[in-house]
């Protein structure tokens, strides 16, 4: 394979990986915007779909108790990694975050991405 057609040949492979994640993005109607500086993905929710949340936590008390200051509820700890779902949007958790000195939670976008 020479040169060029090396060059021709990874042009395509980016090609098609853009177009797949493209699909992805838009088959899970994933909105993207800037904030100020900052570049923010929110995940729109089906209405029978409840919104997939981590965290960073020292262990599952503190998970607990970050679930029971949102309101949201907890799934499970491991590895230092707290998980949640909610009803409530992620703009709606993170004021209330905020606004109350909370962890900030995170959407869990590996489980909308095995759920496909």
């Amino acid at each position: 394979m020479n040169r060029k057609s090396k060059i021709v040949f990874g042009a395509i492979v980016l090609i098609v990986a853009v177009a797949i994640v493209l699909v992805i993005v838009l088959k899970k109607n994933v909105k993207v915007f800037v904030e100020g500086e900052n570049l923010m993905n929110v995940v729109e929710q089906n209405n029978s779909e409840k919104l997939q949340l981590t965290c960073l936590v020292d262990s599952q008390q503190e998970a607990e108790e970050i679930a029971e200051a949102y309101g949201i509820e907890f799934i499970r700890f491991d590895y230092g990694v707290a998980e949640f779902q909610s009803d409530k949007s992620y703009d709606e958790l993170t004021e209330y975050g905020k606004k109350n000195g909370l962890k900030q939670l995170s959407i869990n976008h590996e489980q909308h991405i095995l759920e496909e």
